[in-house]
């Protein structure tokens, strides 16, 4: 995967207020990924393709970073350059500046708060969660006698009042090697738990499962920290993705209350 060029830091998503495709003081939101893929951006509601930001992105823009336990530190963005790999993704080169010593994962721009509620963490080994996830390992033929959570966050995603949880989950060693033998049984998905219309429902945003060996590219899904990217007060959830030699990410929106991807872009090989 191409990584970003920040001296260190991984970043997973950032916003930055630049003139608008229809008004020239609008405000338009370019989010990318970890590595600095742009995977689209957001004006209001409206969710806008990669492609169509490009021409509006000139480089210097500032881009405020935050992570799962720091931030804000501020980096300067320069012109997006194609993904040679690809041929069809974009990404944005940083210029770094000093290091504060924290992970930083999120990037914000703009003046609206990219957090405008708490996220908690949560323990990954309370029942309910190790049963929610053994529940879907299981649908899908994954035989495990105890599921492997890596990440739990509690949050209220859309101001109501009520936490939803996104549990995040991965075999033990977990093989993106082509040539890898420890395939069979493995797994890797992200999920959300939300109560929708007084019903409690388990929504799989992406997800990979391998029932025995084979020879076939496997990604891997992880959770960058849930932000809110157009300034509504209603968190997206982004799920990055990682494969042998490429990777990228996902947005998903929350409309009347369900999960629906509506950004999206990979790169590489």
């Amino acid at each position: 995967m191409k990584q970003i060029r920040l001296a260190g830091v991984a970043v997973t998503t950032l916003l930055l207020s630049v003139p608008s495709l229809c008004g020239a003081f609008d405000t338009v939101t370019p989010i990318v990924d970890s590595s600095g893929l742009l995977l689209g951006g957001a004006r209001g509601r409206n969710w806008i393709k990669a492609e169509q930001l490009l021409p509006q992105l000139k480089g210097g823009e500032s881009y405020r970073f935050y992570g799962f336990s720091g931030g804000p530190v501020t980096y300067m963005g320069s012109k997006p350059e194609l993904d040679e790999a690809s041929g069809a993704a974009y990404f944005i080169p940083f210029k770094s500046r000093a290091q504060t010593g924290k992970a930083l994962t999120v990037g914000v721009g703009g003046k609206h708060r990219a957090q405008p509620r708490q996220v908690r963490s949560a323990s990954t080994t309370q029942p309910v969660y190790l049963k929610a996830v053994s529940t879907v390992l299981a649908k899908n033929g994954i035989k495990v006698s105890r599921p492997n959570i890596t990440r739990v966050l509690r949050l209220d995603l859309d101001g109501r009042g009520e936490d939803s949880v996104l549990i995040e989950a991965q075999s033990p060693n977990f093989p993106l090697m082509p040539d890898a033998t420890n395939k069979a049984n493995a797994y890797s998905l992200v999920m959300l738990r939300t109560m929708i219309r007084g019903r409690l429902e388990t929504h799989v945003l992406a997800a990979r499962f391998v029932k025995s060996n084979d020879s076939h590219l496997i990604e891997q899904f992880t959770l960058a920290p849930p932000v809110d990217l157009n300034g509504d007060k209603v968190f997206e959830i982004i799920v990055e993705s990682q494969y042998y030699e490429g990777g990228g990410a996902m947005v998903f929106a929350l409309q009347k209350g369900v999960p629906k991807e509506v950004l999206g872009a990979s790169a590489g090989a």
